[in-house]
């Protein structure tokens, strides 16, 4: 029985050939299966595994997909976008053996791009994108900022996308608010030049902006208005208007008196004003110091003029306080043509002249007019006496009538300016 038994185990001899072959082939198995796994080519950069599912150009269009080729955003991409490769280098032969080979593939591809696919994407798109807002500025100009949007400008986009288009970003493509803050802030900044602008005289007067006067519209554009300017003028020319207002001078016997009206002082060019103060808001430019222009004349009479008493019916001109030569006159026939009272000066000296109205022409050969109503003095060949009380009831038609020879001697010293009182 022993003997028996030992004739049934197996010799280790024999065993291990077989076992060592079985090994070997296991080996193999896992060696060539890893290998056959882990086999691939690479194709524009792109690593194609031969065990993959997925054929070779969904896998190479994936990638450009998720690169943003044509568009940026993948899923426009997707939408619209087919790659055709030419993969025909890549198929032809035995595909393991290549992988295998671990072959490096530049391939060419085709790009075609569907316009109506891209065009009901985009329609798609914008039914849930934002739209953009426009920055506001309200009436105390407090700016609120504008909002960009999401809503693709279809009609652009469309008309810019061609084969030969390559990372196309959806988002250069969104509506622009029309007005931004930076439009707005830049207007916000003009109108309060505007604003702030003022006109300062020499006399202590300013003419400042009315609010209302600038205004910013939706779009930033500052309008003004200068129609306060005309209203302002006046203002400033009654502070600089002298015309009329009484003055004092010296009378030829030493008295001083007071005299209003006429047409002594000075008066404001009201128009050269305005015109220069619109021009200066239009600039923005404030003006300090302004003395406007002013014409005539006025400031004090001094101690040269003429003087002319309505009630003596007489004439003096007194040259450096002392009276130089005298005479009768006669002045407006008093009730109808009173001669006006006031300090008047020389407008105009004419050696002839014919003086007209409704009822008369009258040569005279000295005029030296006082107002541009047509009353001055000249001489009256015609009269035969002056002074008394004439002029109540045969005076002139308001000028101060003198005797030939006085009015030649008065006509040789007079000059333009020169103050003529009547009182």
């Amino acid at each position: 029985m022993g003997s028996q038994g030992a004739d049934n185990v197996p010799k280790a001899g024999k065993l291990r050939p077989a076992l060592a072959i079985a090994l070997i082939a296991i080996a193999a198995a896992i060696f060539i299966g890893y290998y056959i796994v882990n086999a691939a080519v690479v194709v524009n950069g792109k690593e194609i595994s031969f065990t993959d599912d997925t054929d070779i150009n969904t896998q190479l269009s994936e990638e450009l997909y998720e690169n943003g080729y044509v568009f940026t955003d993948p899923e426009m991409e997707k939408a619209c976008v087919t790659y055709n490769f030419d993969l025909s280098d890549v198929e032809d032969g035995n595909f393991l053996l290549s992988c295998l080979q671990h072959k490096n593939y530049d391939v060419d591809f085709e790009v075609e791009i569907d316009g109506e696919k891209l065009a009901a994407y985009i329609d798609e798109w914008n039914e849930t994108a934002e739209k953009s807002r426009n920055a506001t500025i309200d009436e105390n100009w407090k700016i609120t900022e504008e909002v960009q949007g999401t809503k693709i400008n279809k009609k652009a986009l469309l008309a810019d996308v061609t084969s030969e288009s390559r990372g196309i970003d959806p988002s250069d493509y969104y509506k622009e608010p029309t007005v931004t803050a930076d439009t707005l802030k830049k207007a916000k900044k003009l109108g309060k030049k505007y604003r702030n602008w003022t006109c300062t005289y020499d006399n202590g007067d300013i003419i400042e902006v009315p609010k209302d006067a600038v205004s910013i519209s939706k779009t930033g554009e500052v309008t003004t208005d200068d129609s306060f300017l005309t209203e302002e003028v006046e203002t400033i020319r009654a502070d600089y208007d002298t015309v009329g207002e009484p003055v004092s001078f010296t009378t030829h016997a030493g008295d001083t008196i007071e005299v209003s009206s006429g047409y002594w002082g000075k008066r404001m060019n009201t128009s050269t004003e305005l015109a220069f103060l619109k021009e200066s808001f239009a600039s923005g430019k404030s003006v300090k110091n302004r003395t406007p222009e002013l014409t005539g004349t006025g400031g004090k009479i001094g101690n040269t003029y003429i003087e002319v008493s309505i009630s003596d019916q007489h004439v003096w001109f007194v040259k450096k306080g002392k009276v130089v030569m005298e005479s009768d006159c006669v002045t407006g026939n008093a009730g109808n043509h009173d001669t006006p009272k006031g300090i008047y000066y020389i407008l105009e000296r004419t050696p002839g002249k014919y003086l007209t109205g409704d009822d008369y022409e009258t040569w005279v050969n000295q005029w030296m007019r006082v107002t541009w109503t047509g009353v001055g003095l000249h001489d009256a060949y015609w009269r035969g006496s002056f002074g008394g009380t004439i002029y109540k009831g045969n005076g002139s038609h308001g000028c101060v009538n003198l005797p030939s020879s006085f009015a030649k001697k008065l006509y040789e010293v007079t000059y333009i300016g020169l103050p003529v009182c009547i009182y």
